[in-house]
C-alpha cells in the first residue's frame, strides 16, 4: 500500500494508464459520434429551410413580378401557420422588400444587423425567375438565338428557427455521454481487479523496502513464486543481507567520524573569527592607503604646481645663459618628481581596477617615434645611439589607446637609457599576427646596456623591483615602471618579457593586439627616388640596416658605408648607373666629423654635384650657414623619422636649394616662429575668476593665464567666490577644491542653487587630487571640467579653447596647437595631390597647379590684408582672411590656416589691435610655406608671379 507523500504505485499507475486509454478511446468514439449527428441535424435543418425557400419562390414567382403585396403577404403569412418559421421576406429586383411576414421580431432584427450569419436561425435564399414561354410543339434545342431567357424578378428569405436542431443535440449528446460514462465505470473495474492481482506480489517487495529503508534488516524478503518477480524478491533479499552488514559497520564508523568532525568544527570556527579580524584589518589599511595617497598626491602636486609653474614662468624672462641653464635644470628635475609621482599613481589606479584602455584610431609609427623623440634628448646627452625601426608592411592606422602604448614605450625605452653607458638602443616594431580585421604588433627595446641577472629576471615586471636593489646602487627609480607597463600590456590584451645576460645588454619585448581601421595610408610617391642612386654613411650596423630595409621598401637604389674611408671609395670607384645622386651622412664618425667629411665631398670637383644631406642629434648647434657652406641642403634628426626621411630625399634630389631644409625641426625661420610663441598675447577682456587659496598656486595660475592674454578676478575662498560671483557674471571659474572655510565642492554646490534658470557659469576644478574617482566627484558636484595640478600651459590652452571657442579660437592665442606647429605642410595631403594627374599640360601635376594657384593668390592676399587694415576696412579683411584660410587648409599649410582663422575671428571680433601682430607671424609663415612649396614644385612647372626664379 503507498503511503501519505510517496509517488504514486506500480498498481496505481498500470491502472491510471490503463484506464486512460480506454478513456480517450471512448471519449474520441463519442465525441466523433456528437459530431456526425450535428452535423446530421444541421443539415437536415438547412435542407429544410432551402425546400421551404424553393417552395414559396415557385409560388410567388407572378406575385412578385407583378409585385401584387396583398398576394405575397398572404402566401408569406400562410408559411407562418409552421412555428419553426420565423420569418419570410420578398425582395424585388433591386433589392427592396415587398412583402415579409415575421414570427420573432429578434431573429428578424438580427437578420437585418447582422444578415444570415445569426445562431438563431437557419437561413435559406432563394432567386425568384420568371420563365419565358416556348411554343410547346418547338424543341427547347431549336430555340432562336434571341429567344426571350429567364429573368430575376426577386429575392425570398426563409429564416427556419435553429431550436429544434439544438434541442436534438442535446439528446443526442446526453444518451451518448451516458453511455461513455456506463462504458467507463465498467472498464475501469475490471482493469482494477486484474491490476490488483497482478501488483499484490510488488507490494510485498514495497513493504520489505520500507522496513529496510527505516533500519530494519531482520525479517526476510517473502520469495513466493520462481517467476520474474520470484527472482527480483530473491536478490533483493540478499541486496537486504549485505546492507545489514555494511550498515553496521557504518555506524561504527560515523561514530568515529562525528567526533572528528566536532573538533574540526571547533578549529574552523577559530579560524573563521581570525580571518575575517584579519579581512577588516586589511580593508581598513587598504582604505588608509587610498586616503594616505590621495593626500600625499595633494600636497606633493600643491608645491610641485608652485615649481614647474614659477620656473616655466622665469624661463620666459630675460635670463643669462648660466641663470637659465640653472632654470631648465630644476625644470628637469621636476618633470623627473613628477614621473615618479604619477607611477605611483598609475599603479594605484590599475591596483584598484579604475585605469580604462581607450580604443581610438592611432597611428601606431608615429606614436613610437614621437615617443622616441622625447626619449632622443636623453639618449643623446649620454652619447647613446637611439634607432628607430617600424616595418614598412606593418598596418599603421589601428584602433588602440595611444596614450597608455606611448607610456609603455617611454618606460622601457627609458630603462634603456638608463641602464645603457654606451653604444646604442634599436626600437622596432613588426608584424606577429594579421588577419583581415586584427594585428597584433611586437615591439622590441634592444640596448647595449649592463644586462640583466637570470635570477633577477623573474622578479623583474613585480612593483618595487629592481635588478639592484642595494643601498650602493647606481641607479635611481621606483621599481614601478615594468609593473605599470605589464599591468598596461596585459589590460591591452598583449604579453611583455624580457632576453639579457649580464654585461651583454637587454632586449624587452611587448605585443598589443589592435583591430584595423578603414582608413589607408596615403600612398608614398618614391617615383623620383626610385630613379636616384643614394649613399649612406653611417658608423652603427644597426642604423644601417634599418635604413637599408626601409630604401628597399621603398625602391630606392642605395648603398651603404661604415666608414669615410669607405664611403669615399664607393664614390670614387662607382661609374655609369652605379654613379651617386645623394650622400646621407652620419654627423658622429669615427674618422671624422659628418661636417667635415660632407665639406670635403662638397669641395671635391669628382663629386660636388652630390646632394648632401646630414643625420644629426636633436640638440646639435649646427647653424644654417655652416651646413650651407659645407654643400649640405638637408638636416635630418636623430632618431630619424620615416616621414621625415622620405620628405627630406625628395626634396633634396629635386634640385639644389637655397637655404637648408630641416624636415620635422625647427630651422632658422621656425625659430624665429618659436620665439614669437613667448610673447604675450594680447590682452582679451573675458571676466575669469581664480579662486585658490595658496598664494604660490595663486601666482602660477595667474602667471599662466596672463601669458594667454587673460586677467582674472581673485578670490582665497568659497565665501568670496560666491560674493564675487552675486555682483558680477563670469565666463570662466577655476575653483579650486580644497580651501578653508567653504571649499569648492560646496562653493560650486552652492553657485549652482542660486543660478537663475537657464544661466549657466562655468566651473572647472583646478585640484592637486589626481587619484582614480576624483575627476568623477567634480563632475558629480556640479563641475563642468577638471585641471590636475601642477597646470601645464599647454592643458591650460586647451581648456580654455574648450569652453572660450569664439573668444580663444583653435586652442592657441596666436599659434595653432602643438601638433600643428610642428607641421608647416601635411605631408599626407601634399602626397595625395602629388598623385592626382592634371589635364592642364602647363603643369606636370596637380600640385604644381595649386601650388602655383596658391603661392600667387596669397602674396595678393597678404598686400590686400595689409591694405584693409590701413583704411580700417575690417569687413573685407575678414573675408581675405576667411578665404585664405580656406586656400592654406587644401594645401595642408596648417599654421598659416590657424593663423588665418585668429585674424578672421580678431576683424569680426572687434579686436584690431591683435591684428598687425597676427599678420607678421603670417608673413614669417608664408615664407617657409613658399620654401617649402618650391622645393616640391616640379622643375618644367612655371614660376608662380612675383616668386623669384
Amino acid at each position: 500500500m503507498a503511503l501519505a507523500g510517496r509517488s504514486l504505485s506500480f498498481h496505481a499507475k498500470a491502472t491510471i494508464l490503463v484506464s486512460l486509454v480506454l478513456a480517450l478511446g471512448l471519449g474520441a468514439a463519442a465525441g466523433s459520434s456528437i459530431y456526425l449527428s450535428n452535423r446530421l441535424i444541421a443539415a437536415d435543418q438547412q435542407r429544410t429551410a432551402d425546400a421551404i425557400a424553393m417552395s414559396l419562390a415557385g409560388a410567388a414567382e407572378l406575385s412578385v413580378a407583378v409585385q401584387d403585396t396583398d398576394e405575397l403577404k398572404r402566401l408569406a403569412r400562410g408559411f407562418l401557420l409552421d412555428k419553426t418559421i420565423l420569418f419570410v421576406a420578398v425582395y424585388d429586383a433591386s433589392g427592396r422588400i415587398l412583402s415579409s411576414a415575421v414570427q420573432d421580431e429578434d431573429a428578424w432584427n438580427a437578420y437585418l444587423q447582422q444578415g444570415n450569419g445569426s445562431a438563431l436561425f437557419y437561413a435559406a435564399e432563394r432567386d425568384v425567375m420568371l420563365a419565358a414561354r416556348q411554343d410547346e410543339f418547338e424543341p427547347l434545342e431549336s430555340a432562336r438565338p434571341g429567344a426571350v431567357k429567364p429573368t430575376k424578378v426577386g429575392h425570398i428569405v426563409v429564416a427556419l428557427s435553429s431550436e429544434p436542431g439544438r434541442l436534438a443535440m442535446g439528446e443526442q449528446m446526453r444518451h451518448v455521454l451516458l453511455v461513455v460514462l456506463l462504458s467507463a465505470a465498467l472498464c475501469g473495474a475490471v482493469v482494477f481487479f486484474f491490476v490488483r492481482v497482478w501488483t499484490r506480489r510488488l507490494d510485498s517487495l514495497i513493504n520489505a523496502s520500507d522496513r529496510i529503508s527505516h533500519g530494519d534488516f531482520s525479517r526476510p524478503v517473502e520469495i513466493g513464486k520462481e517467476d520474474e518477480i520470484g527472482q527480483l524478491a530473491r536478490s533483493f533479499d540478499l541486496m537486504r543481507q549485505a546492507v545489514e552488514t555494511r550498515d553496521r559497520d557504518l555506524r561504527a564508523f560515523n561514530e568515529g567520524l562525528q567526533e572528528e568532525v566536532r573538533k574540526r568544527t571547533e578549529e574552523l570556527t577559530v579560524q573563521a573569527r581570525e580571518l575575517e579580524s584579519a579581512r577588516d584589518r586589511a580593508l581598513e589599511a587598504s582604505k588608509a592607503k587610498s586616503e594616505f595617497l590621495a593626500n600625499m598626491s595633494h600636497e606633493i602636486r600643491t608645491p610641485m604646481n608652485g615649481v614647474i609653474g614659477m620656473t616655466e614662468l622665469l624661463l620666459d624672462t630675460a635670463l643669462n645663459a648660466e641663470q637659465r641653464e640653472f632654470a631648465r635644470t630644476i625644470r628637469t628635475s621636476a618633470d623627473a618628481l613628477m614621473i615618479v609621482i604619477n607611477d605611483i599613481l598609475d599603479y594605484s589606479k590599475i591596483e584598484a581596477g579604475k585605469l580604462s584602455i581607450e580604443a581610438v584610431l592611432l597611428d601606431a609609427r608615429g606614436v613610437m617615434e614621437d615617443a622616441l623623440e622625447i626619449m632622443g634628448f636623453r639618449a643623446q646627452a649620454k652619447g647613446l645611439e637611439l634607432i628607430s625601426e617600424f616595418d614598412p608592411a606593418a598596418p599603421t592606422f589601428l584602433l588602440g589607446d595611444p596614450g597608455r602604448l606611448r607610456q609603455i614605450l617611454l618606460n622601457l625605452v627609458g630603462n634603456a637609457v638608463k641602464f645603457t653607458h654606451r653604444g646604442e638602443i634599436w626600437v622596432r616594431a613588426t608584424v606577429e599576427l594579421e588577419t583581415a580585421e586584427s594585428a597584433t604588433l611586437r615591439f622590441a627595446i634592444k640596448d647595449t646596456g649592463i644586462g640583466i641577472p637570470e635570477n633577477v629576471q623573474r622578479g623583474l615586471f613585480q612593483p618595487f623591483t629592481q635588478a639592484d636593489g642595494s643601498t650602493t646602487r647606481r641607479f635611481g627609480g621606483t621599481g614601478l615602471g615594468l609593473a605599470i607597463s605589464r599591468q598596461l600590456v596585459e589590460l591591452m590584451g598583449g604579453a611583455i618579457g624580457v632576453e639579457s645576460s649580464p654585461d651583454k645588454g637587454s632586449t624587452f619585448w611587448f605585443t598589443v593586439p589592435m583591430r584595423k581601421h578603414d582608413l589607408k595610408p596615403v600612398p608614398l610617391d618614391t617615383g623620383r627616388l626610385r630613379k636616384c642612386r643614394v649613399l649612406i654613411v653611417d658608423d652603427s650596423a644597426t642604423q644601417r640596416d634599418a635604413l637599408h630595409r626601409l630604401f628597399d621598401a621603398w625602391g630606392v637604389p642605395h648603398a651603404t658605408a661604415p666608414t669615410v674611408a669607405d664611403a669615399r671609395a664607393l664614390l670614387r670607384g662607382a661609374k655609369g648607373d652605379a654613379l651617386f645622386d645623394a650622400v646621407l651622412i652620419d654627423q658622429h664618425l669615427p674618422e671624422m666629423d659628418g661636417l667635415q667629411f660632407a665639406r670635403s665631398i662638397h669641395e671635391d670637383p669628382l663629386t660636388a654635384s652630390l646632394h648632401l644631406g646630414l643625420m644629426t642629434a636633436r640638440n646639435a648647434s649646427l647653424s644654417s650657414d655652416d651646413l650651407r657652406h659645407a654643400g649640405v641642403r638637408l638636416c635630418v634628426a636623430k632618431p630619424l623619422r620615416t616621414g621625415q626621411v622620405l620628405e627630406g630625399l625628395r626634396g633634396l634630389v629635386a634640385g639644389a636649394r637655397e637655404r637648408v631644409y630641416f624636415p620635422g625641426a625647427k630651422d632658422s625661420g621656425m625659430r624665429r616662429a618659436t620665439a614669437l610663441e613667448s610673447v604675450p598675447a594680447p590682452a582679451r577682456h573675458e571676466r575669469i575668476l581664480l579662486v585658490e587659496d595658496n598664494l604660490v598656486n595663486q601666482t602660477v595660475a595667474v602667471g599662466l593665464l596672463q601669458r594667454l592674454g587673460f586677467h582674472p578676478d581673485l578670490a582665497a575662498d568659497g565665501v568670496q567666490a560666491l560674493r564675487l560671483l552675486g555682483r558680477q557674471s563670469y565666463d570662466l571659474v577655476f575653483m579650486d577644491c580644497q580651501m578653508p572655510g567653504m571649499n569648492g565642492y560646496d562653493a560650486t554646490h552652492e553657485l549652482r542653487r542660486r543660478e537663475a534658470p537657464g544661466h549657466h557659469t562655468v566651473v572647472v576644478a583646478m585640484t592637486a587630487h589626481a587619484m582614480a574617482g576624483d575627476r568623477e566627484k567634480c563632475l558629480e558636484a556640479g563641475m563642468d571640467d577638471y585641471l590636475a595640478k601642477p597646470i601645464e600651459l599647454d592643458t591650460l590652452r586647451s581648456i580654455l579653447a574648450h569652453w572660450l571657442p569664439e573668444r580663444l579660437g583653435d586652442s592657441e592665442s596666436i599659434m595653432p596647437n602643438p601638433a600643428a606647429r610642428e607641421i608647416t605642410l601635411d605631408p599626407e595631403r601634399i602626397e595625395l595631390y602629388r598623385h592626382m594627374k592634371n589635364p592642364t599640360p602647363e603643369f606636370p601635376t596637380m600640385l604644381d597647379k595649386l601650388v602655383h594657384m596658391y603661392l600667387s593668390e596669397t602674396r595678393l592676399a597678404m598686400k590686400e590684408l595689409s591694405r584693409s587694415l590701413e583704411r580700417g576696412d575690417l569687413e573685407n579683411l575678414a573675408i581675405r582672411a576667411h578665404n585664405l584660410k580656406g586656400s592654406s587648409g587644401t594645401l595642408g599649410a596648417n599654421r598659416m590656416k590657424c593663423l588665418a582663422d585668429e585674424v578672421c575671428k580678431a576683424a569680426r571680433g572687434g579686436k584690431p589691435d591683435d591684428i598687425p601682430t597676427l599678420i607678421e607671424y603670417m608673413k614669417t609663415e608664408f615664407e617657409q610655406v613658399r620654401a617649402r612649396m618650391e622645393a616640391l614644385r616640379s622643375p618644367a612647372a612655371p614660376k608662380p608671379s612675383g616668386v623669384k626664379a
